[in-house]
């Protein structure tokens, strides 16, 4: 069982009548923000070469890590949460062992980034954002752009999703050496309203994956894709603060963001 988890927006009903919360930082070191990835397996070195590892250094001192994916050889694209008071950003490509000096990786130290001006933390929607590297990665076998959705018109409900990056392990807290990977089944949006509590938060810009079958992720890399017959459908967003197998995970729903990521980017 592997633990495929970062920085993550988590909800957390505490009774039917009240509200959700969330936590707008989580630390390497949460006891409550690890979840085992049922399932769960290294991935096969550079076969997700769209993945990208992204350490975020913060106004306050804090470093965290996020998921993306490289969507043009200039661009990244992540989740907005990721991008909360940042103070530096390091990108990586090409990497499978994170913790090593791979020959394949190469590391970025971009200063641009574009947040969705809708953005909105309460509400959990618009989560996703745009990391404009300083000069277009050379693709190759390790790294390679992700395709996105040429329009608005499929859901992908009952499609096979996988959800990748490098996560948190239960035991000891760190970040995961090697690229893991899980897949699983994406629900329709009804179907995910009719889990209690997401009927309170579902809306047409989200997408559900399930956490049936013990072979899901219900909190993958925050900022990471979520992928279908090679089309990056979704971006990882949140999810119950104590998950379990029966709990879907939510994505920001790429194709609602079309025109939003061509206006911002050169795709």
């Amino acid at each position: 069982m592997f633990t495929l988890f970062c920085i993550l927006f988590i909800i957390n009903a505490y009774t039917e009548a009240e509200h959700f919360s969330f936590h707008d930082r989580l630390s390497h070191t949460d006891p409550d923000g690890t979840l085992e990835i049922i399932g769960g397996k290294t991935a096969f070195p550079h076969w997700l070469g769209y993945q990208a590892g992204i350490k975020i250094e913060q106004n306050e001192g804090s470093v965290l890590f996020c998921g993306g994916s490289l969507i043009t050889p200039s661009y990244i694209l992540t989740a907005a949460h990721c991008l909360n008071s940042v103070y530096s950003l390091e990108v990586i490509l090409g990497a499978h062992n994170i913790s090593k000096k791979e020959r394949t990786q190469l590391i970025i130290e971009p200063k641009n980034y574009t947040i969705h001006p809708d953005w909105n933390p309460e509400l959990l929607i618009n989560d996703i954002a745009l990391i404009k590297l300083p000069k277009p990665v050379k693709i190759g076998l390790s790294k390679r752009t992700v395709r996105l959705p040429k329009d608005d018109k499929k859901n992908y409900a009952g499609q096979k999703g996988i959800v990748s990056g490098w996560g948190i392990t239960k035991y000891n807290q760190t970040i995961s050496n090697v690229l893991e990977y899980a897949k699983s089944i994406i629900l329709s949006n009804e179907e995910c309203k009719k889990i209690h509590p997401f009927d309170r938060v579902i809306q047409d810009t989200h997408l559900c994956l399930s956490g049936a079958g013990r072979i899901s992720s219900c909190q993958g890399d925050s900022g990471g894709p979520l992928v279908v017959k090679g089309v990056q459908v979704g971006i990882v967003s949140f999810s119950m603060k104590k998950c379990n197998t029966t709990t879907p995970s939510v994505f920001t729903r790429v194709s609602k963001y079309l025109k939003w990521i061509r206006e911002i980017s050169d795709l």
